[in-house]
């Protein structure tokens, strides 16, 4: 079914953006191809979220922590329990007493030979104003930096400001769900790096810190757009009420026809909303932002109070039925909703039985017609360098863990080191609750921590001890999960 999405624009002017950037090469001429995106950089593909807490929580980190958002390396000095009385150790950690600690025997040649130079510190974030020194009502100083977009007659390619295209089409002109089995093939969420920038740096300059204004932004980015990959399989779970093989199809096919009467945006936008986890601040800085946006997008508060998310998901299944009788109701019975609501329905949404693919879309480089400065972007994560802390390679060489778990830890290290990994994947990678540190797991009931380090390239594993020295040194450190 030929159905001019969201998604099709947005690939349109990514193309033309393309061949705007100085040595793309021809992969702009060859039409819209993931593959080669991703090897040109225009794409990264962050891997496969399971469900929301996965993409939110449990997954390792995405982009590159500012500097001011680090602690310095002393704060990493004190491991808390400094010796262990090994007369109260369980069985399971005890230590070979044989065993002589050599880092070479867990690093490879590569890795033994790169990682003891210094190397001067280079900040991520070079340049980038100070956090908190701007009025919110005022534009970033970068803000106007332009990006190809369609204009307003869906034909000629323009340029122009996020927010400008925010204001005009809304959350989907920001980041956009391609719909499985849609004739753009890659199916997934992208979202653009800058505009996690851009809503921070617009809307959410009220949050303490930039990272957890961009934490938030990309937050609310990905729950709105996951809420149309649950609608998908929603109706094509429910296909049976009306047996057409492409419902979901039929039903978008209605949305693009009368876009502003697709209120599965507005649902979209107060599930996320409800689902940001964030404080008055936050959600002060939110609702501006929604309210900056088009209709459907800004009728948000139709979903308001303690059963709004039950309710947008309950609009959502009616909408996959019959689309034109609730837009048609939407406007007379909007504050009696209730009457079409069971309180007692069971939430709609079921955990997808696979996962959801997630890119960011590198929008942010210069082009031979727009050498634009850099927008205040978050920079993907470099994992070329992991090192670990003084502390602990000192308790390693003290033979403070057993052989396994130092085998284990370096194996840990070499595996993340300088590769694409799979933040998803790897079984207890939990970011704790401060978000700048993450967890993993160790055999013999033993875990690290991994972050960045003020000052300090790369990433470091700064703590390892067993599950009761985690508790305690988390606790301490206020690093708890």
């Amino acid at each position: 079914m030929d159905i001019e999405t969201p998604a099709h624009r947005r690939f349109r002017e990514l193309l033309h953006y393309l061949s705007e950037i100085p040595d793309s090469g021809q992969i702009g001429e060859q039409g819209y191809d993931a593959e080669l995106m991703i090897e040109s950089g225009i794409l990264e593909y962050l891997g496969d979220g399971k469900d929301l807490k996965d993409l939110l929580e449990t997954c390792g980190p995405l982009y590159e922590l500012p500097n001011e958002s680090r602690h310095p390396s002393v704060f990493y000095n004190a491991q808390r329990l400094e010796e262990i009385d090994e007369e109260k150790m369980d069985d399971g950690q005890q230590i070979n007493d044989n065993f002589e600690f050599d880092e070479e025997d867990y690093l490879d040649e590569e890795h033994v030979d790169g990682m003891y130079v210094d190397v001067e510190f280079r900040d991520p974030y070079e340049g980038y104003p100070e956090w908190g020194n701007q009025d919110e009502s005022e534009e970033s100083q970068l803000m106007p930096e332009q990006y190809p977009v369609l204009s307003a007659n869906d034909e000629d390619v323009v340029w122009s400001t996020f927010e400008d295209i925010n204001q005009r089409e809304g959350m989907e002109a920001l980041a956009w769900y391609v719909p499985m089995n849609s004739d753009l093939g890659d199916w997934g969420i992208y979202i653009r790096r800058g505009a996690a920038a851009y809503i921070a740096e617009r809307y959410l300059m009220n949050l303490p810190t930039r990272l957890d204004a961009w934490d938030l932004a990309l937050r609310v980015l990905l729950l709105h757009e996951y809420v149309h990959f649950q609608s998908q399989l929603m109706c094509d779970r429910n296909a049976y009420f009306i047996p057409i093989e492409n419902q979901y199809f039929n039903y978008l096919d209605a949305w693009m026809k009368q876009p502003e009467h697709g209120y599965e945006e507005a649902a979209a936008n107060a599930i996320a909303l409800h689902m940001s986890k964030t404080d008055k601040n936050g959600k002060k800085g939110i609702k501006t932002w929604f309210d900056s946006q088009p209709r459907p997008y800004d009728q948000y508060h139709i979903f308001k109070g303690g059963k709004g998310n039950k309710l947008a998901q309950t609009v959502i299944a009616m909408m996959h039925q019959d689309f034109h009788g609730v837009r048609d109701r939407m406007d007379t019975f909007s504050d009696d909703l209730g009457i079409i609501f069971n309180s007692n329905r069971p939430n709609m949404f079921k955990k997808p039985p696979f996962p959801a693919q997630i890119y960011f879309v590198n929008d942010h480089h210069p082009t031979t017609n727009r050498p634009h400065p850099p927008l205040n972007v978050p920079k993907a994560v470099d994992f070329s360098r992991i090192s670990i802390h003084r502390s602990v390679i000192k308790h390693i060489r003290k033979n403070r863990f057993p052989n396994h778990v130092v085998k284990k830890l370096y194996e840990f290290k070499n595996k993340i080191q300088g590769e694409k990994f799979d933040r998803f994947e790897d079984h207890g990678f939990v970011r704790t609750k401060n978000k700048t540190h993450w967890r993993f797991e160790l055999p013999a009931f033993h875990r690290g921590i991994m972050t960045q380090v003020q000052n300090q390239n790369g990433w470091e594993i700064v703590f390892v001890g067993s599950h009761s020295e985690y508790d305690a040194y988390s606790n301490f450190k206020k690093l708890r999960c």
